[in-house]
């Protein structure tokens, strides 16, 4: 298990490396000037003053130089600051953080509590109407976009009962049921799609397992069936489920921006989107990096919950 540990910390740390040199490029190759689209979009300026503003950023550096002093203040926990609002990056990121990892959470405990029993269900009840039913939602779960599904609980209240979801933010630690309100309907619209796609995986991973030889000599030697689910089947189906859903809330974290965006929620997302439509590219860039490593973080814990859940993977590596 230790040197699995540290195979998969080298391998960590090489996709940081590539993250960063990828976001480096493609900010500074995106067309157009950010400092003379800042002062035109400002209309303030006196002559010379882009000048002083790129020296100050470093973008008159040759590129290998400018590589360098990124690196470097990333080392340094240094992000840089907001060329709009000047404001230091780092802080303004911890902040909204804890807004989209509360929507991540809650999203991704709604969709194992729907997909897991549904997923367990379905295959125990394989070719039955329940589970053509339960196939059935699952793919119109993944079949319509969530951002419609989004879209519907804010627009088709108001229009029939002159009612709407709470839009906005209130901190978890100053008012848990307010937050709670805010936080409930985003989480359960992003959460069919995750648990429509729990349930599909858990299935084919069940009925794959079910079928087994270690599991007909589980029955014959008299075991129930849910003693054979708990204790066989389950452990040995979810391997592949927990790879899905690191992916799936890997997706949440980084895509959450037309959610936040819709129910006016402060987090990541939304800053993104503004830092976006601004053209701010000091935002955009510190916050792909901050996200390539929680990203990066997440699919390390993905990793090695593979030995939690399968004892060989621990005694193979």
């Amino acid at each position: 298990m230790g040197r699995y540990l540290v195979h998969r910390l080298m391998m960590s740390a090489t996709s940081v490396v590539l993250v960063v040199v990828i976001v480096f490029l493609a900010v500074r190759l995106m067309p157009g000037d950010i400092v003379d689209q800042f002062f035109q979009d400002t209309g303030e300026g006196r002559p010379g003053q882009a000048e002083e503003l790129r020296d100050e950023l470093g973008l008159n550096d040759p590129l290998p130089v400018q590589f360098a002093d990124y690196v470097w203040s990333l080392v340094r926990g240094d992000f840089g600051e907001s060329l709009w609002t000047g404001r230091e990056l780092l802080p303004t990121m911890l902040g909204r953080f804890p807004v989209t990892l509360q929507l991540g959470l809650m999203t991704l405990a709604f969709g194992l509590l729907m997909g897991l029993p549904l997923g367990v269900i379905s295959a125990v009840f394989r070719g039955s109407g329940l589970d053509y039913l339960l196939r059935s939602v699952a793919i119109a779960g993944v079949s319509i976009p969530y951002f419609w599904i989004a879209v519907m609980t804010v627009a088709l209240p108001a229009y029939f009962w002159r009612w709407s979801p709470p839009v906005g933010y209130v901190s978890l630690r100053e008012d848990p049921l307010t937050n709670m309100q805010h936080m409930l309907i985003p989480s359960l619209v992003l959460s069919i799609t995750l648990a429509g796609s729990i349930m599909r995986m858990l299935r084919a991973t069940m009925l794959e397992v079910m079928g087994l030889d270690y599991m007909r000599t589980a029955a014959a030697k008299g075991l129930s069936l849910p003693v054979r689910i708990r204790r066989h089947a389950l452990r040995n189906a979810l391997i592949p489920v927990i790879t899905m859903v690191g992916l799936q809330f890997i997706f949440l974290l980084s895509g959450s921006v037309v959610i936040e965006s819709i129910y006016g929620l402060p987090g990541l997302g939304q800053l993104t989107l503004d830092a976006l439509s601004r053209r701010d590219y000091q935002v955009v860039q510190a916050v792909t990096v901050f996200m390539a490593f929680v990203i990066v973080a997440v699919n390390l814990l993905v990793d090695l919950s593979y030995g939690l859940v399968d004892p060989r993977i621990r005694v193979s590596r």
